[in-house]
């Protein structure tokens, strides 16, 4: 910043090659422009050289698509991504509805089987809770008098 004054006269302005206006307009668009397309640029090329290692190309290393990419490795959890996770799910609902909903052996050798829910529920519904044996009852009831009497209105 000066600390003169501006002398009055214009050529003498020019001559100094003082400029009084702020801002240069056309070369702050052309910066802009400049900028953005070189931006552009350089973010198409990011993409371009990301996918090229997503894909494994560019390292020449075949993709791994197990479900499991570390199984085996010590001292390393064994890692789940969101598919493996959702496989696994969709295994075990569908295994809880083939023991909820179909005939099977819980212990064949013992002679222990495994019958649908609804066939379970209509047949307690119908005959009430079996335990397998009848059992007497321990207390003769309630020997209580005050307990016995019923109150009356």
């Amino acid at each position: 910043m000066h600390t003169k004054p501006d002398p009055i006269d214009p050529d003498v302005l020019d001559k100094m090659g003082y400029d009084r206006r702020d801002l240069d307009v056309p070369s702050i668009r052309k910066a802009t422009i400049y900028t953005v397309v070189g931006c552009v640029v350089c973010y198409i090329i990011a993409v371009y050289i990301y996918n090229l290692f997503i894909d494994g190309s560019l390292m020449h290393v075949k993709k791994d698509v197990t479900p499991s990419r570390n199984k085996g490795l010590a001292g390393q959890p064994e890692l789940q991504d969101n598919f493996t996770t959702k496989v696994d799910i969709k295994r075990m609902r569908e295994d809880e509805d083939k023991k909820l909903n179909h005939y099977g052996w819980v212990n064949e050798a013992a002679g222990t089987a495994r019958i649908p829910v609804s066939e379970a529920m209509a047949s307690v519904a119908k005959n009430g809770v079996s335990t397998g044996n009848s059992v007497p009852a321990k207390t003769t009831g309630n020997t209580i008098k005050l307990n016995t009497e019923t109150a009356t209105p």
